[in-house]
């Protein structure tokens, strides 16, 4: 149906904040798309870098991958950049407070 990994990096290796979050590889397989499967995932991912006291979540998305760029973008993702066919998205705090409180 969907695969979700977080892995926590240490500490030493984010000066600027106290945790980094790395969201390594998120589907939803076409047929079960559209049943709020990513939001819930992004919901708890929220959850979990508020807990962590995350200012921020970074991710990758593929240029081509439109559909996922609209969905980040909804949800308050800005992009970045673009370089070597893939944008970097940040969501800030208050859209990761946003989204973690969401029911």
């Amino acid at each position: 149906m969907a695969k979700f990994v977080i892995c926590p990096a240490p500490a030493t290796h984010c000066s600027d904040i106290l945790r980094l979050i790395k969201e390594l590889d998120l589907f939803i397989m076409s047929d079960y798309r559209g049943f709020g499967i990513g939001s819930q995932i992004l919901k708890n991912l929220s959850q979990v870098a508020m807990k962590c006291r995350c200012s921020s979540v970074h991710f990758l998305v593929a240029e081509w991958n439109e559909p996922s760029i609209n969905f980040y973008k909804r949800r308050g993702a800005s992009h970045l950049y673009s370089k070597e066919g893939w944008r970097p998205f940040k969501i800030h705090k208050e859209y990761l407070l946003k989204m973690a409180g969401e029911e």
